[in-house]
């Protein structure tokens, strides 16, 4: 990507990472910059490598964020926290390079081909951005709100359904909260807002304490004080599935409300 007058170490348009980004929205803000479809920027950048088959965001190895961080003269650090292998010890303790990774959504590529999306947003954040991009912490399946909107995360199109496929995006795009499909603007789009009711604030609550925890890797219980992050959301994880997939899942969910007080409300999000 040298031309005239360039020494070739960096590239002509030196898009950094904003806060919290996302490797793979990144990496597609940098190649519609160049004026480049995701997938023909990084086949020029990596030719031997498929770069969009699989899980871009989890699968990125060093060599290729430090290219990236060379190239955009970005501290190698700083190229690395956009990868969700960043969250690998906070998240996932003694995960193996093949272990499962409970609370990971599907990557882009695997969605596309299921039609199961893997990547949510928050239509109101992506407005409010100078340069609008997606958020790392929004491929994490216990992020369900967003609390500085206080509304419900959305993960596809709302003219056409399509999931968030940001490496099929046209090189012609002019912003990056375009639906692959369809071209309809993510922004604006409006996502159902939280009712102002005790449950509802108590959801919100929780999402900004996990948020808390997520960047600390601690957990502040009552009892008994601090915990790691990844063993709490281990059993978070079991009692989800028991409430969500357990062949009695109705009752347990009604049990766990009477227990706790709280009515059954089965439009709410948890």
């Amino acid at each position: 990507m040298a031309d005239k007058g360039l020494s070739g170490q960096r590239f002509p348009c030196h898009v950094q990472p904003q806060a919290d980004e996302l490797l793979s929205s990144w990496l597609t803000r940098l190649s519609l910059a160049h004026g480049l479809q995701p997938r023909t920027f990084c086949t020029i950048l990596w030719p031997a490598t498929p770069i969009w088959i699989g899980d871009l965001d989890w699968r990125a190895t060093s060599g290729m964020l430090s290219l990236l961080a060379q190239k955009t003269a970005t501290s190698r650090q700083r190229a690395f926290a956009t990868s969700l292998r960043a969250y690998a010890s906070t998240l996932w303790e003694g995960l193996s390079a093949y272990g499962s990774r409970p609370w990971l959504l599907l990557g882009a590529r695997q969605s596309q081909r299921s039609g199961r999306p893997g990547l949510q947003y928050c239509p109101q954040c992506l407005r409010a951005d100078a340069t609008p991009y997606f958020r790392r912490c929004w491929r994490l399946g216990f992020m369900t709100v967003c609390t500085a909107h206080r509304r419900r995360l959305l993960d596809r199109c709302a003219a056409c359904g399509e999931p968030v496929t940001l490496h099929c995006l046209p090189s012609e795009t002019e912003t990056i909260t375009r639906c692959a499909r369809c071209q309809h603007d993510l922004r604006a789009i409006e996502a159902p807002g939280l009712e102002d009711s005790p449950l509802h604030q108590r959801v919100v609550a929780f999402q900004a304490w996990l948020l808390t925890a997520l960047s600390t890797g601690w957990c502040q219980l009552a009892v008994p004080g601090r915990v790691r992050l990844a063993p709490y959301l281990r059993v978070l994880h079991q009692l989800a599935c028991v409430l969500a997939t357990h062949p009695r899942a109705d009752y347990r969910r009604a049990q766990l409300c009477y227990r706790c007080d709280q009515p059954l409300d089965r439009k709410s999000v948890v």
